[in-house]
């Protein structure tokens, strides 16, 4: 039996505005879902028994390419108030977006041809766009097949300490309008308004 996985569309720098700080994910603690970004489709109160045990692969899309920051060991799901809120261990950290496998670029060249493949009928002029309307919104797990393939292909790398990153910034292909250089404090903000 195959894991079960779902992807999480992280949106770029600089999306909503000059104030964008990108908090969240919270990768130092192994958190997402704190900020509400996605809790009107997959991080929805509704769906937090849902993705208990399940695991969590995070594209990321930038200028030229969408790539595969990190794919989560199976997450616990933890319910707060108003969000719910996603965690796995911390020490789990994606790669460095610069050094991440590629989900697919505008050219249709891809680390993960299942998943390509899974998302060549999409209604869209470009691959990225292909890729970005099939998953911004999706709660749906991955096909057995394509979310066997996520696995194999990441895990194929191994764990290179060189290439996860060292701040939040590592994670995007570029830096956000603004910086939030007090993450600590921020995600303990937005776990006691949670």
């Amino acid at each position: 039996m195959s894991e079960i996985i779902r992807l999480v569309m992280l949106r770029r720098p600089g999306a909503k505005g000059p104030h964008d700080m990108r908090t969240d994910p919270f990768w130092e603690f192994g958190s997402f879902g704190l900020t509400g970004c996605h809790a009107r489709n997959l991080m929805h109160l509704r769906n937090a028994e849902l993705l208990d045990g399940t695991r969590l692969a995070f594209i990321q899309g930038g200028v030229d390419a969408i790539k595969l920051l990190l794919l989560t060991p199976p997450i616990r799901m933890i319910t707060h108030r108003r969000r719910c809120e996603a965690r796995w261990p911390a020490g789990s950290l994606p790669y460095r977006y610069e050094d991440a496998q590629l989900i697919i670029d505008n050219d249709g060249r891809t680390d993960f041809p299942r998943l390509k493949n899974l998302t060549s009928g999409v209604n869209r002029s470009t691959w990225m766009g292909k890729i970005a309307s099939a998953f911004r919104t999706r709660v749906r797990p991955l096909p057995a097949d394509v979310a066997n393939e996520l696995i194999s292909v990441f895990r194929s790398r191994g764990k290179d300490g060189n290439k996860v990153i060292t701040t939040y910034i590592d994670a995007l292909p570029f830096p956000p309008p603004a910086i939030d250089h007090n993450r600590a404090s921020t995600y303990r903000e937005l776990l006691e308004h949670a």
